[in-house]
């Protein structure tokens, strides 16, 4: 199972971080904002589960989805 965690609080991203870690996903992918979440899709590929904050500075949680969605 491969997850990205897209949070800008960077105490939540860690906390969601080990979360997902401790259930037994060992492919967790983090970033602070939306723009550095699509760069990292770009370098891993697609993730299975994201988990990303509605609310951040730039690009939003929604703006995000519409973007990683479109480009597939």
């Amino acid at each position: 199972m491969r997850i990205l965690i897209l949070e800008d609080d960077s105490f939540q991203r860690a906390v969601a971080v080990r979360m997902f870690r401790s259930l037994g996903c060992h492919e967790v992918f983090e970033a602070a904002d939306g723009s550095q979440a699509l760069a990292l899709l770009q370098q891993v590929g697609a993730v299975d589960i994201a988990v990303c904050d509605l609310q951040m500075e730039g690009m939003d949680g929604l703006a995000f989805l519409r973007r990683a969605g479109q480009s597939g």
